[in-house]
């Protein structure tokens, strides 16, 4: 037996969006997508300007991002308009932890949880957020280990409550 259920409330809302707009009107819904895919190299951009500082660096990590081969099938497939979601929120989310690992700030470290809820609410490959934000903890945090891991706990708290909220 094979069960498939989605739970993309922010993809979802995209695509009622288009609806409203007017069923069949492929190049509004196209459009809509270009729109997603301009925020998530603009998040891809100001990551990287915040991990590398701003320069040729950034700029040329964030233009090997934006034209990677794998971004087409994300920003041509209207029905995959959720990976764009769940890569936009997953590089706020990333953002705000390293914001608050850097700088001690309290907003971005309740930001965080909420930016990858929203990638989990955009698509189960928001799952890979955490991924990375383990990865940042292991190679990019100088705090240590136990406060790096004390970090980490809403991050990890919104992902059982989302797997068990999926479950349920």
């Amino acid at each position: 037996r094979t069960r498939m259920a989605f739970f993309r409330p922010l993809s979802e809302l995209t695509h009622r969006a288009d609806y409203a707009l007017g069923p069949g009107r492929a190049l509004a819904m196209h459009a809509h997508s270009l729109a997603w895919a301009a925020l998530l190299f603009l998040a891809a951009a100001a990551l990287y300007r915040q991990l590398l500082g701003p320069g040729l660096r950034a700029g040329l990590a964030t233009a090997l991002y934006a034209l990677d081969d794998a971004q087409g099938l994300r920003v041509a497939w209207i029905a995959n308009r959720n990976a764009l979601l769940a890569a936009f929120f997953g590089l706020l989310c990333l953002r705000a932890h390293d914001r608050s690992r850097r700088e001690g700030s309290r907003v971005s470290a309740v930001l965080a949880p909420l930016w990858l809820l929203a990638s989990l609410c955009s698509a189960e490959a928001g799952i890979a957020t955490l991924a990375f934000t383990l990865a940042h903890a292991l190679a990019l945090d100088p705090a240590p280990r136990a406060r790096r891991a004390i970090a980490l706990l809403p991050q990890l708290f919104v992902v059982c409550a989302w797997r068990a909220a999926i479950s349920w």
